[in-house]
């Protein structure tokens, strides 16, 4: 596993923003590969990457809401050098995470 260092709340949150894109592309390709190709459905935006249009969103009588939980999910054994620098994060310090919450999101 590959470990970043973070130095500043910017750090801590450009992590966090990475996870979530990543996650998202990861979903997109799942999703892409399970369903059919429709054609028409979406256009090429100005740089070359796919545009959404109004016939890719679901109506909501087909939405079915992810479940509400996976599982447990372990918290990380984590150095109390490593909490105090994400306890420095503005968004531990604005109650979002704690710092261990914060240091078990990254590492899943």
């Amino acid at each position: 596993m590959m470990r970043t260092v973070v130095a500043s709340g910017n750090d801590a949150l450009n992590i966090l923003f990475e996870a979530a894109t990543a996650q998202d592309q990861e979903d997109g390709a799942l999703n892409e590969a399970n369903e059919p190709q429709r054609v028409g459905s979406k256009s090429s935006g100005p740089n070359g990457k796919a545009r959404s249009t109004p016939r890719d969103f679901e109506s909501p009588a087909t939405f079915e809401p992810p479940p509400k939980s996976v599982g447990p999910v372990n918290i990380s054994d984590v150095a109390p050098e490593t909490l105090s620098v994400w306890e420095a994060c503005r968004f531990v310090k604005m109650g979002w995470f704690t710092a261990r919450e914060a240091v078990t999101f990254i590492d899943l």
